[in-house]
């Protein structure tokens, strides 16, 4: 009963090492010449802080680091592993357009930018009040 236990522990351990280590290789990147080259360019020269450091990560995460060491040391400021995961999916995916940040929603104008006109709280004819025409110099 006890060996039959330790057995059954044995394997959960390597199992769970197994598993730990096929997530592991999911985190590595191997690089063409010229995508080196593209991802050192963009690390150098890109005029975008958030790409250059992106970039350096997946120059890194392809030198053999890991993820983790890559988010914990070795960016500017320390982010999550998920994120370097995440970046590391996107460029695999979709190559350096895959770290470029996508364009936020646009929020419009506020009521008053759109109209022209400013609000006047003491007026009474609802808070709007036309813009002084210049004067005419004679």
């Amino acid at each position: 009963m006890i060996f039959h236990n330790l057995v059954g522990l044995y394997w959960a351990v390597l199992g769970d090492q197994r598993e730990r280590s096929e997530r592991m290789r999911q985190h590595t990147l191997d690089l063409i010449p010229t995508e080196r080259t593209e991802l050192e360019r963009a690390r150098d020269r890109d005029p975008r802080p958030y790409l250059r450091e992106r970039a350096s990560a997946m120059l890194q995460i392809a030198d053999g680091r890991s993820a983790r060491q890559v988010a914990r040391h070795g960016l500017y400021k320390p982010r999550k592993p998920e994120t370097v995961c995440r970046w590391l999916a996107a460029y695999r995916a979709h190559g350096l357009a895959g770290l470029q940040q996508r364009p936020r929603g646009h929020r419009g104008f506020s009521p008053s930018r759109r109209t022209g006109t400013r609000r006047d709280p003491a007026s009474a004819t609802g808070g709007l009040r036309a813009r002084a025409a210049p004067l005419a110099s004679d």
